[in-house]
């Protein structure tokens, strides 16, 4: 009769939910409005167009500012051994069109630029002194600080082959599951430009507050994308039996920095450091003035 009680309760909890608020998913689509497009400006006679190079988020520090999120290798040309050259940033303002903020002009209000974890594929820049109301970023407390479960409902999001809006950076998401904790891997197909995108746990059923269980219940951060893992098929001459043509495919599985390294590097000596002389006596990024160019 207990068991009846309680799954009486749960099953009015989550109708009642869904009723008033007529939502068809769990998701928190206030997540699509943390995506940043990383992109280079390249300017022509004729005309200035911009070039998608992956995807970024914001979130908050531990010192209440606001840092940008990407995969290293998203701003960082290992040719040149140097950060990519005219980067620009594609912030989403809530409700209004984006923005382009060019690096040049952060650095301008920011005295230190990007910092790089010396181990794994990710990259921070401190981009606002403090937080603004009109820029929407993941609270500190929503990036999850342990492993994930295999099996665990994921939403894979960013900017693929560099699909984007100029009128607002709306990125795309898709659904997936963790493959395996170590190494991370996560079933979703990504492609070039989801690189630094964001990887968001949501509970298949969320129970309610007045509901006990060991599953967690809200959306949280839990990894950044960093590239899929290939599958090559070698082809093979009938002649000479020697291999002719190798075909890279897409596996379906994407690598992912886990979100408790994340916390491990905004910890670290090395952000901490950046993130004091970040903004001392500066204030937050200014709004670009202007329309934005089109591609």
């Amino acid at each position: 009769m207990r068991t009846l009680r309680v799954l009486a309760l749960i099953l009015m909890t989550i109708g009642s939910t869904a009723y008033a608020q007529e939502k068809t998913s769990y998701f928190d689509s206030n997540w699509l409005k943390v995506l940043i497009s990383i992109e280079v400006e390249s300017k022509t006679d004729k005309e200035t167009v911009y070039l998608p190079q992956g995807t970024g988020f914001l979130v908050q520090t531990p010192q209440n500012h606001t840092a940008l999120f990407t995969a290293k290798h998203v701003v960082y040309d290992e040719q040149t051994k140097k950060v990519r050259e005219n980067l620009v940033y594609r912030l989403n303002r809530k409700g209004k069109d984006s923005d382009t903020v060019s690096e040049t002009q952060v650095l301008s209000l920011a005295k230190t630029g990007w910092v790089f974890s010396g181990t794994v594929d990710i990259a921070a820049r401190l981009i606002m002194g403090k937080d603004e109301d009109d820029i929407a970023r993941i609270p500190f407390n929503s990036i999850l600080n342990s492993d994930p479960d295999v099996g665990a409902n994921v939403y894979v999001i960013g900017f693929p082959l560099g699909l984007r809006s100029e009128i607002y950076s709306t990125p795309i998401v898709r659904q997936g599951i963790v493959s395996l904790v170590d190494p991370f891997l996560v079933d979703s197909f990504i492609f070039p430009g989801n690189s630094g995108g964001p990887v968001v746990y949501v509970p298949i059923i969320p129970l309610g507050k007045n509901i006990k269980t060991d599953v967690l219940q809200e959306n949280k951060l839990i990894g950044l994308v960093t590239g899929y893992l290939p599958y090559q098929d070698v082809a093979i001459s009938s002649q000479t039996k020697r291999p002719r043509i190798i075909f890279e495919e897409n596996t379906g599985l994407c690598t992912v920095v886990p979100s408790k390294t994340i916390l491990e590097f905004m910890k670290s000596d090395k952000f901490a450091e950046v993130e004091k002389n970040s903004f001392i006596g500066l204030g937050p990024v200014q709004e670009k003035k202007g329309s934005t160019p089109n591609n």
